[in-house]
């Protein structure tokens, strides 16, 4: 007796089904929202004030559940003080 096998097409479709959302075969879907990023912008040179605006931009950030928060700089430099604040941050 022969045994009835299913066609190849129907058992990739199951095998990629099941697989679907699997950190081995791609990543899960992410809502829109999970995908979204917030730029924080500073030029000029770094002193407490600013450190305050990019630690408090970084804090809204987690608290809108950015998931990614990028710092764009334009600065000559400033008080090491400051920049080690962002950076804890």
């Amino acid at each position: 007796m022969a045994k009835t096998r299913p066609p190849l097409l129907i058992l990739s479709l199951a095998v990629l089904l099941f697989f679907q959302g699997s950190p081995l075969f791609g990543t899960p879907r992410a809502s829109a929202k999970d995908r979204e990023a917030v730029i924080i912008e500073l030029e000029g040179p770094i002193n407490p004030g600013t450190a305050l605006y990019v630690i408090k931009g970084l804090e809204k950030a987690t608290e809108d559940g950015a998931a990614l928060a990028v710092i764009r700089l334009d600065t000559p430099g400033g008080l090491a003080s400051s920049m080690r604040s962002i950076i804890k941050s």
